[in-house]
């Protein structure tokens, strides 16, 4: 509890969501212990202060920006999970009320095809299912699923999300591989410009294409869907498979897998490909993806 009132004013709202909140969340779920639940309402009274009243949220609990220099997708759209179960079991609505009004606030927002800028405020700029968008296309499924399929806001907002992300940023190499790229947009009318670097970190979307496509509402996109997770999913694969060391790097641009057009050199232990892999198997119960 003392180190929860120390939170400093540079700490990140959004690392804290889904690693520390989430954790102890997680903890109460599979155990009950009271003790995880009540400090997850502590860290969710801090969390939950942070948030807008239109249920915007700053990268920090002091009100700072992340890397992108503005209010992101994934900082504003990667707590309804949490905050939405906090209420859940504790009864008390006030933890995702404003949370959940961030949904309203980015659909008034322009978009291209389902798909917001990472800047949302700004209307143009960097769209992609990589760093500071990722998890917000990830979350509008889970939350639509965690409330029972109930809401049909949110997969409109995800069907639509899926849909753009094939047309803009979906592209095929010469080495056959499926690549998720990137894209920038001007806004309005214009059309995006496509960034040839896929991270390491949309290597969620398979498992999140899947996930989808098996639900009920699904069924009629499914077989189109379910083949692109499994093209996905294998380029996913052959970032670490074509590395001398076997380990996948950060992110592989030009749409080769030699890095000969990656200017960067990094690992940082990412887990998306594996959660992908896992959701994929057991979707389909294809071993290859446990092997």
């Amino acid at each position: 509890p003392a180190k929860l009132r120390g939170i400093t004013s540079g700490v990140s709202v959004f690392e804290t969501t889904i690693r520390s909140l989430g954790g102890l969340l997680s903890a109460y779920d599979l155990s009950r212990e009271p003790v995880f639940l009540d400090l997850a309402k502590q860290l969710g009274q801090r969390v939950n202060s942070a948030v807008g009243a239109n249920g915007v949220t700053p990268y920090t609990f002091g009100g700072g920006s992340g890397g992108m220099r503005c209010r992101s997708l994934a900082e504003s759209g990667t707590n309804q999970l949490e905050l939405r179960y906090l209420s859940h079991v504790t009864g008390d609505p006030s933890f995702s009320a404003k949370a959940d009004l961030f949904y309203a606030e980015i659909r008034n927002k322009a978009s291209l095809d389902g798909l917001w800028p990472n800047c949302f405020q700004s209307g143009r700029g960097k769209i992609t299912f990589g760093a500071d968008g990722d998890s917000f296309y990830e979350y509008l499924l889970k939350v639509w699923l965690q409330n029972d399929g109930k809401e049909d806001s949110l997969w409109e907002m995800y069907d639509q999300a899926v849909d753009g992300m094939e047309k803009h940023l979906v592209k095929q190499g010469n080495d056959g591989l499926t690549y998720l790229g990137n894209a920038n947009w001007n806004g309005g009318s214009t059309a995006p410009a496509h960034i040839q670097e896929m991270e390491h970190l949309t290597c969620f979307v398979p498992g999140w294409l899947a996930l989808g496509a098996k639900t009920t509402k699904g069924e009629k996109s499914r077989e189109r869907r379910m083949k692109l997770a499994a093209s996905i999913a294998y380029t996913c694969w052959q970032m670490y498979e074509q590395q001398p060391t076997g380990i996948a790097p950060e992110r592989v641009k030009g749409m080769r897998m030699d890095l000969s057009a990656t200017d960067t050199r990094e690992y940082i232990l990412r887990p998306e490909a594996l959660e992908g892999w896992w959701y994929m198997r057991e979707l389909t119960e294809d071993p290859r993806y446990r092997e």
